[in-house]
């Protein structure tokens, strides 16, 4: 097993709710990710940042979004969630995966950084703030 692999299988050793087989069980709190958020640095605060929030859609616009801003002469990072078939596509930079060793580098400084309680959905998350930081 390569290293990114071997990353890989510890992020999804952590709680994921995309795949919970009771998600009305789920804890839904804040303060598991802005603990992580802050060990981070708040990285998030230092980019220009388009969030989107729905029900339907959202990886469409932010598709056409992040298209039409690289088209534009910008680079820009895309993070979606979930991943439709390998989830290296959750964070992309200008419609390209990241090169393994930058995706591997991310999620060892993220992992370095939590305390346990955290789920994969947060990991992932904050990497790709840290990736499009990069950017």
């Amino acid at each position: 097993m390569n290293r990114l692999e071997t990353l890989w299988t510890k992020l999804c050793a952590r709680t994921d709710y995309e795949t919970c087989s009771r998600p009305r069980a789920a804890r839904f709190r804040l303060d598991t990710i802005q603990g992580l958020v802050e060990r981070l640095e708040n990285v998030h605060l230092s980019i220009p940042v388009v969030h989107l929030a729905g029900s339907k859609g959202k990886g469409t616009v932010c598709n056409y979004l992040a298209k039409g801003l690289s088209a534009s002469g910008l680079k820009v990072g895309l993070y979606t969630s979930p991943h439709l078939s390998d989830w290296r596509e959750r964070i992309q930079v200008n419609g390209g995966f990241l090169d393994e060793d930058a995706l591997a580098n991310g999620i060892e400084k993220v992992l370095q950084t939590s305390v346990g309680d955290e789920t994969l959905f947060a990991h992932v998350n904050r990497h790709g703030v840290l990736s499009k930081r990069r950017v």
